[in-house]
């Protein structure tokens, strides 16, 4: 029997009301359902409820996203790697091609050079995380280079999130996860008096190593066990917020993040190294004014924002070696930016009401690598020049909202520049500079709360990397050299995603389908050599002519009664890139078919939710080979079989003052691997145990109001 308006109207505006509001997708506040593209929100609430230790664990929760951290950067078992949480994963494509954002800004690039790696989500603290915006499809026309896939911006917490109609609020809060036998405290202060607001976080956190599958331990390559280590992390977050008139406020913002890491290489002991001991520093500083303003000042505008920022990021990796010959090395990166982003708004209401937004924003980037070493070593000094980094984009945007219907055209021009500097390297450098234009186009077709159909397309780019264009490095002593690309063109990205959304019968509904053109796809290939003496395998990024991943979105939420909640979801991508010569290889980025099912309730004081997810084996056509690190000849992968785990997530606020937060991961103790950490191993490797996912482990965690 059909639901009748009046009906489908009460259904729409109850689901309404616990409805996210999205700024991502168009800088503005507009509800998820409005949206003509994907973009998922996950609430303060939600990121207390997961509990979740780093970005990795957060994201467990979301079929189209993943995040990588690959355990064989130290030797073969670490339970996270030296590149730490390497990047997030979505719709296929990882790395520097997810622009990742905190409160706006981007996060530094990750890199991963010989002994150096270093990844993108570490930078990130969730304690100070109040909401995560996920925008999926390219995003260059909103934010410019590095939005080729998709954009995730970090949103710290604020004063109001804190207080909720209060003047004071004091919290504290502990933890303890047995995962990786880490205990965490953390002070939360907020207060606001007649026009001014301020809030302070600090947190600290200590650690061992994350835990696996692996049950072999010894001290040697065999090892499956992961290495013994120790890991410490301090945040803080202090915001000052004032209001200026009654229609402009000011907020500067200040935000530290310092994480150390000691491991102990058993996996990496031989008959000849006898001890090999790793200590890494990661660190983020930054400091940014936002100032808004909701009346024109120019005459012009009828409100505008602008942000400046400063941000510091530095990590430092030293390996000291005990052997015939001591040595040590010191692997030094930092990224030190400036920026500044000015955005206007113009309205004019009628039966179509029209919001025309524009602005510019510029970054200016320092980036640094050196290594200071002792001993036997025989690389160079500097892996890639010290490099400026410029980008500067302009952008408009006209959101045109009738009663049946939202359209939404854009378009960003954007223009990038790299100056290296050739002191402390050795090879010539050289400069680059080009620009690029990302339009889009979106819509939505209001028909009814039942169905709305929407369509977006978009297009997107990113500009290589310091170390892609300029970058040396040989290791003669393996077999193998590494040259930079000085004719690197920027990869682009051309998306059409077609979706429908609604609800009907208190469910509420997504449907999207999804085709990603890339153009100039940069990829690391063996370009010459033959691994013999005097003649190493030659390693250098390249464009690559084209490639295409295409993919299936469903989602599903019922309110089943007041009290019990039904999700379910299925995701399905696959995708290939094609040579100037014709020939097709799978992307391995891809992750497998995945599908979830949860149920939740809450009453009163508890809610407890259940997550089954199901991951399907790669199927052989969509894996490619790797290269034995032996014979250097290509040799297949080992592919992960399919599995399903089982969360169970509960709160229960035991007194007004103090909340419980509990949580089982892996519930039936599964034995599993993630395609996103076992990518890249061959399929006959003796030590696949050392990348398995961890087991049945707690979370706890408790909150006290003062």
């Amino acid at each position: 029997m059909p639901v009748s308006a009046s009906s489908d109207k009460a259904i729409y505006a109850e689901l309404k009301s616990l409805e996210p509001i999205s700024v991502i997708a168009t800088r503005g506040d507009r509800l998820v359902s409005d949206v003509p593209h994907s973009v998922s929100v996950i609430d303060s609430n939600e990121i207390d409820r997961r509990n979740a230790k780093d970005i990795k664990e957060l994201f467990t929760e979301d079929l189209d996203t993943e995040v990588r951290s690959q355990g064989a950067r130290f030797g073969i078992s670490s339970g996270v790697g030296r590149t730490g949480q390497e990047s997030i994963n979505i719709r296929g494509l990882e790395g520097n091609r997810v622009l990742m954002m905190v409160d706006g800004i981007r996060m530094p690039h990750s890199f991963d050079y010989s002994s150096a790696s270093v990844g993108r989500g570490d930078y990130v603290e969730l304690e100070g995380i109040g909401q995560i915006e996920v925008l999926k499809g390219p995003s260059s026309t909103q934010y410019g280079s590095d939005g080729l896939a998709a954009a995730v911006n970090f949103k710290t917490v604020t004063a109001d999130q804190l207080l909720k109609e209060r003047e004071k609020s004091a919290v504290i809060k502990a933890g303890h996860r047995s995962v990786n036998e880490s205990s965490s405290g953390s002070v939360r202060l907020a207060q606001k008096g007649l026009d001014w607001s301020a809030l302070l976080i600090s947190s600290l956190t200590s650690g061992a190593q994350t835990t696996n599958q692996g049950v072999i331990d010894v001290p040697d390559a065999n090892r499956t066990k992961p290495n013994p280590e120790s890991n410490h992390q301090r945040y803080l977050l202090a915001k000052m917020e004032k209001q200026l008139s009654g229609y402009q406020n000011i907020v500067l913002t200040l935000e530290d993040v310092s994480k150390y890491r000691k491991t102990n290489l058993y996996s990496a002991r031989t008959s000849t190294i006898f001890d090999h001991q790793a200590n890494d520093q990661l660190k983020r500083q930054r400091i940014s004014i936002d100032m808004t303003t909701k009346k024109s000042i120019f005459g012009f505008e009828d409100e505008s924002s602008i942000k400046l920022w400063l941000q510091r990021a530095r990590v430092n990796q030293l390996s000291i070696e005990d052997r015939l010959v001591d040595r040590s090395r010191d692997n030094n990166l930092s990224d030190n930016s400036v920026g500044i982003n000015a955005n206007w708004v113009n309205y004019q209401d009628g039966k179509i009401s029209r919001k025309w937004t524009y602005g510019f924003d510029v970054q200016q980037s320092r980036i640094t690598q050196a290594v200071n070493r002792s001993g036997d070593y025989n690389d160079v000094v500097k892996y890639f020049p010290d490099t400026h980094r410029n980008l500067t984009g302009l952008y408009t945007q006209l959101e045109l909202d009738g009663r049946a219907y939202s359209l939404i055209p854009a378009i960003r021009f954007d223009r990038y520049q790299f100056k290296s500097s050739q002191t402390g390297y050795a090879l010539p450098v050289v400069n680059l500079s080009d620009s690029a234009i990302s339009p889009s186009i979106s819509g939505i077709w209001k028909w009814r709360p039942l169905a709305k159909p929407y369509i977006s397309w978009s297009k997107g780019f990113r500009a290589p990397t310091q170390d892609q264009v300029n970058n040396g490095f040989s290791n003669l002593r393996h077999g193998y050299t590494s040259v930079g690309n000085q004719n690197l063109k920027s990869e682009k990205a051309n998306g059409l995603e077609v979706g429908i959304k609604g609800v009907f019968a208190q469910s509420r509904y997504t449907m999207a389908a999804y085709s990603n053109q890339y153009k100039d796809f940069i990829e690391q290939q063996i370009v010459g050599g033959t691994a013999r003496p005097n003649d190493p395998l030659i390693y250098q990024y390249i464009n690559r002519s084209k490639a295409k991943i295409q993919g299936l979105d469903v989602r599903l939420e019922t309110l089943l009664n007041p009290y019990w909640t039904l999700t379910s979801g299925w995701v399905y991508s696959r995708g290939r890139t094609t040579s100037s010569d014709g020939q097709k290889q799978a992307i391995d980025t891809i992750q497998p078919m995945r599908a979830s099912f949860g149920l939740s309730y809450q009453r009163n004081t508890l809610k407890v939710a259940t997550q089954w997810l199901h991951t399907w084996a790669k199927r052989s056509g969509d894996v490619g080979t790797v290269t034995d690190t032996q014979t250097r000849l290509q040799v297949p992968q080992f592919v992960a079989p399919s599995y399903s785990i089982v969360n169970l997530k509960a709160q229960w606020q035991a007194k007004k003052d103090l909340n419980i937060s509990f949580g089982i991961n892996n519930l039936f103790d599964k034995k599993y691997w993630r395609w996103s950490d076992v990518r890249g191993l061959e399929a006959a490797s003796s030590v696949a145990d050392a990348y398995t996912a961890p087991g049945r482990n707690i979370s706890l965690a408790l909150r006290y109001d003062l």
